[in-house]
């Protein structure tokens, strides 16, 4: 499909980043794009591999933060390799979804008044890409940069002096380590962990921004559908608003169809990002916990930032999901605030039938099982907060 500024600006960092990894749905099928993808499956499957057979021989040597981020890692890329999985299964429901948010940015029909909205959702998304994408990319060189030998280390190895201890490797603990491994291995092992840790921010910055620039995309067009209900009745007669009424209730159609199979897609994806983030919350609380209780503050601000930054991915998917159900639903409101007392009666009628249907409500949810919306998001805080109090008054008992 053509590609014109404005689908570039709403989706040209999605593809980029998709194209990378081998996952943007247009180029399933691709060769190229399928030997990218496995490249990414087989360096995520060495990974989680890698550390379950560490963990069972280096079990006890670890700290309780490298324990943290080893659970971390480790979720994360199974979690991908989940993720994956499934959009491969789904893979034609996304090519859909993809390809029409194309076809709608590339529409000749659009208006101004629906060009604005679309273009309001769209920054929305681009925003929250940027920021994520930056974010990952701080991570990524910062731990790089603090596990990467000095030049005092390679001066001290060229000489063979016996002060020439490695210092690490971007995922392991220093003591997974062993010291009288040659420099080759070494430096192989510093670069492969890099690569794999910065295609895991890849592919998490991926399936959460391009959810939420794909959900947002269908809140500017339920906006544009219900702006366009307002405005309908403007001048014309009565075969004119039929004409009218009948091009909005098939785009409402189309648009509920596309909803619901954004729901049926990525529902799986939703359960296992939630899941791994309340489990990633429990730890590192716990860790939390601990280190008031011991006073080490430096834990403590780290594990805080911790669970400051994956409350903000929960409260992400949330946002998304409650405003695809306002946006939804807001239709009806739309419909009863215009001049329906002006129109023909049929019209008004099939104006009713539409606002009955717009009460059933769309929800994206985690596996069918949880809502994403912003109650509920603040049902889990509460929920893990009494957790935390639960385990705080443990920890009292035990001293």
């Amino acid at each position: 499909m053509v590609w014109n500024s404005d689908t570039h600006y709403a989706l040209g960092l999605y593809r980029k980043i998709g194209w990378i990894l081998g996952i943007w749905s247009p180029d399933f099928g691709n060769i190229f794009s399928n030997i990218r993808l496995a490249f990414v499956i087989m360096l995520t499957t060495y990974m989680c591999f890698n550390f379950l057979n560490q963990l069972f021989r280096n079990d006890a040597c670890a700290t309780v933060t490298e324990i943290v981020d080893i659970i971390g890692y480790l979720s994360g890329g199974i979690s991908v390799l989940i993720k994956l999985t499934i959009l491969i299964t789904h893979q034609n429901s996304i090519c859909i979804i993809v390809n029409r948010a194309i076809k709608d940015w590339s529409s000749d029909i659009i208006d101004h008044r629906s060009r604005s909205i679309m273009l309001r959702y769209a920054g929305v998304g681009r925003k929250i890409f940027i920021s994520q994408a930056v974010s990952y990319c701080i991570v990524w060189f910062s731990i790089i940069y603090n596990r990467f030998p000095s030049f005092e280390y390679f001066r001290n190895y060229q000489s063979n002096s016996s002060s020439a201890i490695i210092i690490g490797v971007p995922l392991w603990p220093d003591c997974w380590i062993q010291t009288d491994i040659s420099m080759k291995y070494y430096t192989a092992m510093f670069i492969l962990q890099s690569i794999t840790l910065a295609v895991i921010n890849a592919s998490f910055c991926n399936f959460d921004c391009f959810f939420f620039g794909m959900v947002m995309h269908l809140c500017g067009q339920f906006q544009a559908l219900s702006t366009n209900f307002e405005y309908f009745h403007e001048g014309g007669d009565r075969e004119y608003y039929n004409h009218q009424l009948i091009k909005l209730v098939k785009r409402h159609r189309y648009l509920l169809k596309l909803a619901n199979r954004f729901e049926d897609t990525y529902n799986l994806c939703i359960l296992i990002h939630v899941g791994v983030a309340t489990m990633i919350i429990c730890v590192t609380g716990l860790v939390l916990l601990d280190g008031l209780q011991s006073s080490d503050f430096v834990i403590v601000v780290d594990m805080a930032s911790r669970i400051f930054v994956t409350y903000l991915q929960l409260i992400m998917y949330c946002y998304a999901g409650e405003q695809l159900r306002t946006e939804a639903m807001n239709l009806k409101n739309i419909i009863h605030n215009s001049s329906w007392f002006d129109m023909p009666l049929n019209t008004v009628k099939e104006m009713i039938l539409i606002i009955i249907r717009s009460d059933c409500p769309i929800n994206l949810t985690a596996g069918k099982i949880f809502t994403l919306n912003l109650p509920n998001f603040i049902s889990i805080v509460k929920t893990i907060s009494s957790y935390f109090s639960v385990i705080r008054l443990t920890f009292k008992k035990d001293i």
